[in-house]
């Protein structure tokens, strides 16, 4: 008898709700089957990976005197804690997905679970950010998906493209792409084979996704909102796409991008998808083998020069320089990342308790900066002050612009564009997230801007 997802009560045969608590039921469908959607080329080339991958880890062994192995675990012991710190950041600065909390995520998740047979734990954050953009992670039995606001807000009254986001991501897990990502590390000596595998990977992915869509139009609003925008994506034309990756198979330096990258080009995707769904040519330009070649020359350009050494010293230290500078940055990042999402949080209840502090003195701004703020519209020392990536010890990692002071919000030209607080103290800007800060405007939007962006926005009065 199948059970309630929510209560565990027993669903009778043909009921559509819970008789206990009243949920709707979920209709018990079949697992895809996996091995047809995944692409035909993932297999042969994650094959080649691994024996290279055994290979090297064995030469790693024997030139080491098994030195490789206590070298491995320190690596991993710290990896390990990077991942806790990074699962930390969400479960603190992040939305856990619930039947509570954004109910119609956890019921799309829950219909994709079981179209693709997924049985282990799995958490699911909703972070925001602006950034359209979807991950997972996995530490042994840790899994984590992560989700970024604007792109759920794009698309979470339409049921299919949510099931297609979460097919594509639950697809790496089900499909195996982490769990034996150690070994085909050890074949990154092989030069641009781990990045094809890595794409082979996507376009595997993206077959999932559409099959737990049930709609191929759905999934490409989703592919469409990647490249334009939940906003803009309605707009998108697949076909005049697949023109453009048509075009891209003539260009040296379109197939340069592409075979130097982790995911496939945009454009690409949507071709294979559709050829793979409508079983119809789409990619119907020949790449002549001179494009690849010039690509391959190219490849300086890009830094990937050196990679196919093969004396087995020189691998060793290879492959570990580059496991410390693939795997570790990738967590740093995602720290740096969380870190800047928390001082745009950060930044919001600031805006608020400005906007509370005008509406009780006439639609007047703080004279005395945000230090008029505390104690009735926040509490002395908060959180909120702080900027999560602030290096010293100033209780106050933010400022507003003096030249506001004291001004009436409603008669700011430009509010949009005119900022009122910004990351610093009164005499500098302070760049803390990725070579630029986060500001509020006097609309009340938190946004961030690059240093080479700071002349866009009006910082006096106009």
């Amino acid at each position: 008898m199948q059970t309630c997802i929510r209560c565990g009560e027993g669903i009778p045969q043909g009921a559509t709700t819970c008789p206990r608590c009243g949920a709707e039921v979920l209709q018990v469908t079949p697992p895809l089957p996996l091995e047809r959607l995944r692409h035909p080329l993932e297999n042969p080339v994650f094959v080649v990976l691994a024996i290279a991958g055994a290979i090297t880890w064995l030469l790693l062994l024997v030139v080491t005197l098994g030195i490789i192995i206590p070298v491995g675990l320190v690596l991993w012991f710290f990896m390990w804690v990077a991942f806790q710190m990074f699962r930390a950041q969400l479960l603190t600065h992040s939305v856990r997905v619930s039947e509570q909390h954004f109910p119609h995520v956890h019921r799309a998740f829950e219909e994709v679970r079981q179209q693709l047979g997924y049985r282990e734990p799995l958490e699911i954050y909703i972070m925001e950010g602006t950034a359209l953009n979807a991950f997972v992670a996995m530490m042994m039995r840790s899994r984590c998906m992560v989700l970024f606001s604007q792109l759920v807000e794009g698309i979470e009254e339409d049921p299919a493209a949510l099931r297609g986001l979460l097919g594509h991501e639950l697809a790496h897990f089900v499909l195996w792409h982490f769990r034996w990502r150690w070994l085909v590390m050890g074949g990154l000596w092989i030069p641009l084979l781990y990045l094809a595998w890595s794409r082979l990977c996507e376009y595997s992915a993206d077959r999932c996704g559409q099959a737990c869509a049930g709609d191929l139009q759905a999934y490409e609003r989703v592919l469409a909102m990647l490249a334009t925008g939940w906003r803009l994506a309605r707009h998108v034309q697949p076909e005049l796409l697949v023109q453009q990756a048509n075009e891209a198979q003539t260009s040296i330096f379109a197939r340069l991008i592409e075979i130097t990258s982790t995911h496939p080009p945009l454009v690409k995707r949507v071709a294979e998808l559709r050829q793979f769904v409508l079983s119809t040519p789409q990619i119907t330009v020949e790449r002549r083998a001179a494009t690849t070649l010039g690509a391959v020359m190219l490849l300086p350009f890009a830094g990937l020069q050196g990679l196919g050494s093969s004396a087995a010293a020189a691998l060793g230290v290879l492959v570990l320089a580059v496991l410390a500078a693939i795997l570790l940055p990738v967590f740093e990042a995602a720290r740096e990342e969380a870190r800047m999402q928390a001082c745009m949080s950060n930044m919001k209840q600031l805006s608020r308790a400005i906007k509370m502090y005008t509406e009780d003195y006439d639609g007047r701004l703080p004279v005395f900066g945000i230090q008029a703020l505390v104690g009735t519209y926040l509490q002395p020392g908060a959180e909120v002050l702080r900027c999560p990536s602030e290096d010293t010890p100033q209780p106050i990692s933010y400022a507003l612009n003096r030249d506001f002071a004291g001004w009436i919000l409603s008669r700011i030209e430009t509010p949009e564009r005119t900022v009122l607080l910004y990351e610093g103290d009164d005499e500098d800007l302070i760049m803390r997230h990725k070579d630029g800060l986060n500001i509020v405007c006097a609309d009340g939007q938190v946004r961030w801007i690059g240093e080479t962006s700071t002349d866009e926005y009006f910082w006096e009065p106009r």
